[in-house]
């Protein structure tokens, strides 16, 4: 049988002959796919994600308000946001672990969103009556 005849009748190419065939070992069998199997290059370390973490242990408030609907949603103090607080995190990081890699703003944001509850305001039903007054008279002057 020639080589064309068995390409045609497998529908198979010359190719993929030639793969399959460098693909066995000299015993026979074939070799395991080796697709997915690498370790990202991008991959961020434990350590950097520990850091990170340490980083955002931060004083927070509880909401007065609004704990029966997510009693362990904590809050940051007003004007703080995550722009602010990776630029802290990279001050923080060169004081105390000098020559350490930081990790990208999308990276924390990431671990800031998944690892922790907490908000950067309280909601607007966390004022009292006095507060909330003070903002009406002040709006309608």
């Amino acid at each position: 049988m020639c080589r064309k005849a068995f390409y045609s009748m497998h529908g198979v190419s010359e190719k993929r002959v030639r793969t399959a065939i460098s693909k066995t070992t000299s015993t026979g069998t074939v070799v395991s796919d080796q697709r997915g199997k690498k370790e990202s290059g991008r991959k961020v370390q434990n350590d950097e994600k520990t850091k990170v973490k340490e980083h955002m242990s931060l004083p927070t408030v509880p909401s007065h308000y609004s704990r029966a609907k997510s009693p362990h949603r904590k809050y940051l103090p007003v004007g703080l946001n995550i722009k602010l607080l990776f630029s802290m995190y990279l001050e923080w990081l060169r004081e105390n672990h000098p020559g350490a890699e930081p990790v990208t703003m999308y990276y924390y944001r990431d671990v800031f969103n998944s690892e922790f509850n907490i908000g950067f305001e309280p909601p607007g039903s966390d004022t009292c009556n006095f507060c909330d007054k003070t903002d009406i008279s002040i709006t309608n002057l």
